[in-house]
């Protein structure tokens, strides 16, 4: 008997004392049919349990494939972006030579403005550039350099 509430509890199988008194009378018989419907039940419980636990599986699979199928659409999106990147920069620098070649050697053959990084074409505005052009256009308003 436990402590509690008067059960008689034998391995796994907790018995009523009314039924443990119905299965003395049956015998072996009774014995056996108990453990066959103590074992169905735990069987039931364990099928369910099973189900359950495919159902989430299932869900969880068509959920990770959603995931992969984005996945694989970033991929070729990021693939495409890096190969228009690259021909982008691959016309960039023909434009930047063809424009060094035109505009470098009338820079040259002109004195170019002096301001700037070497090698930069005469129309690009460089922040030095940009600083001469402002003096001297206060220079030429009048208006003091502001320093």
């Amino acid at each position: 008997m436990s402590e509690g509430g008067g059960d008689v509890q034998r391995g796994w199988i907790v018995v009523e004392p009314e039924m443990l008194a119905i299965v003395t009378q049956l015998g072996a018989a009774g014995l056996m049919g108990v453990m066959w419907l103590t074992e169905r039940r735990a069987a039931s419980l364990r099928e369910t349990q099973l189900s359950g636990a495919h159902e989430r599986i299932m869900l969880q699979q068509k959920h990770l494939d959603v995931l992969v199928r984005a996945l694989e659409d970033n991929t070729r999106a990021l693939i495409s972006l890096e190969s228009n990147q690259r021909e982008l920069a691959g016309v960039l620098t023909r434009l930047e030579a063809r424009a060094a070649a035109t505009h470098g050697v009338a820079a040259r053959v002109e004195g170019g403005s002096g301001a700037g990084v070497a090698g930069t074409p005469a129309h690009v505005v460089t922040p030095a550039r940009a600083r001469s052009r402002a003096s001297a256009r206060r220079a030429a308003d009048g208006t003091p350099s502001g320093r």
